[in-house]
């Protein structure tokens, strides 16, 4: 945001092109906010919108997506097993759509699906987090976790399945890749896969109701 507030930012971007030999109908934009604080929405909303209508880059790049994260980059400090986590990118998204006038340009939608902005710290090789299952739904993430017990591999997945379909936000099995899988480890019928396997669930999960979303979203 720094950088698209700048009021040099359009002259800055037009040398950049110039040096590049590239016309702004050939700049594809993306407005990385990262993790924003975003309280208040409004106050936040209105900035992104000075910024974009301030640009006339903004307005005539060949593409413009606004993107954010809101997943948070640790889970410790979830009470329960079963937390709801609000999707904050994309409640902000939707604000910011329904605040742009009539005949603005409506950026694309992007974040960061089910991972925070940075990776932990530390060497990978010894970090074993609590298993989690992360499942999208409109409002936000469903998380289902518990406490690795000593000795223990991925022992935990078909309990945290059972939460996940147990609860009234679960699309059902046929919904995407990853809600199908969800509903076959819960009942044995898919091996209880590892972290890379419950990020991809998580990630396909996610992605399906992002254009489930995007669909629904009143058109400009």
């Amino acid at each position: 945001m720094d950088e698209a507030l700048d009021p040099d930012f359009d002259v800055n971007v037009a040398a950049l092109l110039a040096a590049l030999g590239l016309d702004l109908s050939e700049l594809d934009l993306v407005l990385d906010l990262r993790a924003p604080a975003y309280e208040p929405l409004h106050g936040l909303v209105g900035v992104v919108q000075a910024a974009l209508s301030a640009s006339s880059t903004m307005t005539n790049a060949r593409s413009l997506v606004v993107m954010a994260a809101s997943f948070p980059d640790s889970l410790a400090h979830l009470k329960t097993s079963l937390e709801l986590l609000p999707r904050n990118d994309w409640l902000f998204y939707r604000t910011l759509a329904a605040a742009l006038p009539n005949g603005a340009r409506r950026p694309a939608f992007g974040d960061y699906a089910v991972a925070a902005v940075a990776f932990p710290k530390g060497d990978m090789r010894f970090m074993c987090g609590a298993p989690n299952v992360r499942y999208a739904t409109t409002s936000g993430w469903l998380v289902a976790r518990r406490k690795r017990l000593k000795g223990e591999t991925n022992q935990a997945y078909p309990g945290l399945c059972k939460l996940i379909t147990g609860a009234s936000a679960y699309h059902g099995a046929t919904y995407s890749a990853g809600s199908g899988y969800i509903s076959d480890c819960e009942h044995g019928r898919v091996s209880r896969g590892n972290a890379t396997t419950w990020k991809w669930v998580a990630t396909n999960h996610h992605i399906t109701v992002v254009l489930d979303d995007l669909a629904r979203l009143p058109a400009p």
